[in-house]
């Protein structure tokens, strides 16, 4: 487990690298750019990436901030964590329902 579990719920590196990922897809940053806002090897980054290795709790920080997010955002499940903020949430699929999930007529009533 990642050494802020206990500050935040236990995750495992698969879980940890998926959010990463995600959040890597979201901001529209490469591994390498990364790397270079946060002063790690590409290749750490590349592990962390592929849930083969842990980072630990400054590293977490560090990713954080080169992200420009905050940590909580790294361990959050962005489809079901009401404290992950909508920008943080997948967009709906649904074109009548807006990113939190909710449809226009579901806001007017």
């Amino acid at each position: 487990m990642l050494l802020l579990e206990k500050v935040f719920d236990p995750v495992t590196p698969g879980q940890f690298a998926q959010r990463l990922r995600e959040l890597f897809h979201e901001k529209g940053v490469s591994g390498a750019e990364i790397a270079r806002r946060s002063g790690f090897r590409q290749s750490s980054i590349s592990e962390w990436l592929r849930g083969e290795k842990e980072p630990k709790a400054t590293a977490v920080k560090k990713l954080a901030e080169a992200l420009g997010v905050p940590v909580e955002l790294l361990f959050a499940d962005p489809t079901t964590d009401p404290g992950v903020p909508a920008k943080g949430r997948p967009r709906s699929k649904d074109p009548n329902k807006d990113d939190e999930g909710t449809s226009s007529e579901e806001k007017s009533s």
